[in-house]
């Protein structure tokens, strides 16, 4: 194995020591600790790390909410969140990771985000298939972050 592409969840608050405890944090340094750690591990071992960034998310379950509209129970349903508040949680984190890693920490929410706002859709479909899962359409538009990668 050259390289290593780290995935993980980024929203969650409860962390695993390694004596089993569990940890809740708030301001995530426990992860952003050990994800330190794993990184100089593997790039010791001449491993080409890659991490894959934070990406807001829904608050809700868009699949119900998809079943509530078309039954006519809701009139629409919320496509947008607030980058403000995602930069607020993640900041911290994006920053650390950006300058540790480069080109190499890969940022889905520059792909997902504008300006303003957080995207959970665009006029083809939702990005999500629930509240913390990428769609077949939302996991499509996340290739541009593996395209500088050469894999052979």
């Amino acid at each position: 194995i050259k390289k290593v592409i780290i995935g993980l969840t980024w929203y969650t608050q409860l962390s695993k020591e390694k004596n089993n405890k569990t940890l809740k944090e708030s301001n995530f340094d426990y992860r952003n600790n050990s994800l330190i750690k794993l990184i100089n591990k593997l790039t010791k071992n001449k491993k080409d790390v890659y991490l894959i960034g934070p990406l807001d998310l829904p608050e809700f379950d868009i699949s119900s909410e998809i079943r509530k509209v078309t039954f006519g129970k809701e009139k629409k349903i919320k496509t947008t969140t607030e980058k403000d508040k995602f930069l607020k949680e993640n900041l911290k984190s994006i920053n650390l990771f950006s300058k540790k890693l480069g080109e190499k920490f890969l940022r889905p929410d520059k792909i997902f985000c504008n300006k303003n706002n957080c995207l959970l859709g665009d006029s083809k479909s939702f990005f999500f298939s629930d509240n913390n899962h990428l769609s077949k359409h939302g996991s499509l538009k996340t290739f541009k972050l593996f395209e500088n990668i050469n894999f052979n």
